[in-house]
C-alpha cells in the first residue's frame, strides 16, 4: 500500500488485500499429492544488436504480420483512438489488411486539454473512411472513479474515463476491440529517461526508486492525513522505496531494465486494468503490442534505440509515408480548478452517505492541500480510493 499511494500501481504480485494475490506472469499451477504449488514471473529475452533502420524494418513487419493473421471471422471490431501513435499503428494496419472496422472511439475529455487530441483522431479516422464516434461523459469523474474501483478490484488509480467508453461498446455490441497497450512503454521510449537507465545499470536501484517516486509523487504526504494509525506514520517513502527496490533486482539483467520494470509493473498492474476490467461486455480484446514475436523483439532492443522517443514515430512514418506528416497529439491535459472543486464537493457527498468519519478530515486536507498548490487530479484519485476502500472493503488493518 505504500507503493500505490505514492505511484497508483502494486509492485509484482501485491494487492491491498492480506490473503489475496495476483497471479503471476507466465504462471503454473500444479495440483499433486502433495498440495498446490503455483510458480512463474517474469520473462525476459537476449539482447538484439539491431541498428536502428534496421529495428525499424523489422518492428514495422513484426507488427504487420501480427495484424495479419488475427482471424475474428468477420466479426465487426472497433478500436479506441487517440491522438497518440498506439491506437494509430493499430489502425492503419487494420486499415491495410480490410479488416472490418465498424467504429473507431474517441472520447472527449472532461478536463482542458493542451493540444486537440479530438480533432487529430478525427482526422486520421476520416481520411481512412471510418466511422468515427466522439463520446461526451454524461457523469462526473468522481462518479466514474468510483465505478472503476470496483471494475479494477482496487488495483489501479488509472482509467476512470474509460468507464463510459465501455459503456458505450456494451450499448453497440462490440464484440472484438483492439487495444494499443503497451506500445508507448515497448517502442516510444516512456519513462526511460538516459539518467535512470543509467543507474539500473549501475545497480543504484535506490537512485532510480527515488526518481520514480518524485516523478509520480512530488508530495509523498499528500494523502498521509486518510491513512489511520499506524499507517499514517508507516506508510512512508522508505517502505515504498524498499519494495520498489526488490522489485527492480528482477530486472537487472534485462535488455531494457527500465521497460522491463515498468511494463511487469505498472502496465500490467496498472494500466492493463482498464481494457481487461472496464470493457465486461467486449468477448475479446486484443493486444497487437503484446504479440509473441512483437513483444520478444521489442523488449529486446537497446534503450538507446527507443531513448529519444521517436522510435515509434518514425517507424510509422517509415511504414505509411502517406500519413507521415499527419501530427500526433503529445499534449497532456491539466486539470481545471473548477473541475478540482466540482470533484471534491462530490466526493464530500459520497463521504457524508458512507464514510461519514472521513468528512472533516477530506476538508482539512482539500484545504491544505490548496494552500500549497493546484489540486491535481492523481492525489484526488487515491483519495478517492481510500474513502471508498475503507466504505466497501473495511478499515485498513496491519498484517500479522
Amino acid at each position: 500500500m505504500a507503493v500505490f499511494m505514492r505511484l497508483g500501481w502494486f509492485m509484482g504480485d501485491d494487492t491491498p488485500f492480506e490473503s489475496i494475490r495476483y497471479l503471476p506472469p507466465n504462471a503454473r499451477l500444479v495440483w499433486s499429492a502433495a498440495g498446490f504449488q503455483i510458480s512463474g514471473g517474469p520473462f525476459f529475452v537476449s539482447p538484439d544488436s539491431t541498428n536502428r533502420i534496421a529495428a525499424m524494418d523489422k518492428y514495422a513487419a513484426l507488427f504487420s504480420h501480427a495484424i495479419q493473421r488475427q482471424d475474428f471471422g468477420g466479426r465487426k471490431l472497433a478500436t479506441t483512438l487517440s491522438g497518440g501513435r498506439d491506437s494509430r499503428h493499430i489502425l492503419l494496419e487494420l486499415h491495410r489488411h480490410k479488416k472490418p472496422v465498424a467504429e473507431t472511439v474517441t472520447l472527449r475529455r472532461s478536463l482542458p486539454v493542451q493540444g486537440d487530441d479530438l480533432s487529430v483522431a478525427t482526422a486520421v479516422a476520416n481520411k481512412l473512411g471510418y466511422k468515427h464516434v466522439c463520446l461526451t461523459p454524461r457523469r462526473s469523474s468522481s462518479e466514474n472513479e468510483f465505478r472503476k474501483n470496483r471494475l479494477a478490484h482496487f488495483c489501479t488509480d488509472e482509467g476512470h474515463w474509460l468507464v463510459e467508453v465501455g459503456e458505450h461498446f456494451s450499448r453497440a455490441g462490440t464484440e472484438i476491440l483492439y487495444d494499443g497497450l503497451a506500445g508507448d512503454v515497448l517502442s516510444a521510449g516512456l519513462f526511460q529517461e538516459p539518467a535512470q537507465q543509467a543507474a539500473f545499470r549501475e545497480r543504484r536501484f535506490d537512485a532510480v526508486a527515488d526518481a520514480i517516486l518524485n516523478k509520480w509523487c512530488p508530495d509523498g504526504r499528500t494523502t498521509q492525513p486518510f491513512l489511520p494509525p499506524p499507517f499514517d506514520t508507516r506508510l512512508d517513502h522508505e517502505l515504498s522505496r524498499r519494495r520498489m527496490v526488490e522489485e527492480m533486482h528482477r530486472h537487472q539483467d534485462a535488455a531494457n531494465p527500465i521497460a522491463s520494470f515498468t511494463f511487469w509493473n505498472r502496465t500490467r498492474r496498472g494500466v492493463a486494468l482498464s481494457p481487461l476490467s472496464l470493457f465486461p461486455c467486449v468477448k475479446t480484446v486484443a493486444f497487437p503490442y503484446l504479440d509473441h514475436a512483437v513483444f520478444d523483439f521489442l523488449m529486446s532492443l537497446e534503450p538507446s534505440i527507443t531513448v529519444d522517443t521517436k522510435f515509434h514515430t518514425d517507424t510509422i512514418a517509415h511504414a505509411f509515408p502517406e500519413f507521415a506528416s499527419m501530427p500526433y497529439n503529445d499534449a497532456s491535459s491539466t486539470p481545471a480548478k473548477s473541475d478540482a472543486l466540482r470533484s471534491l464537493l462530490r466526493l464530500g457527498g459520497y463521504s457524508l452517505l458512507h464514510n461519514p468519519m472521513r468528512v472533516a478530515t477530506l476538508a482539512k486536507w482539500a484545504y491544505s492541500l490548496a494552500r500549497r498548490r493546484p489540486l491535481g487530479r492523481v492525489p484526488r484519485r487515491r483519495v478517492h480510493y481510500l474513502i471508498q476502500f475503507e466504505s466497501e472493503c473495511g478499515r485498513l488493518a496491519p498484517a500479522d
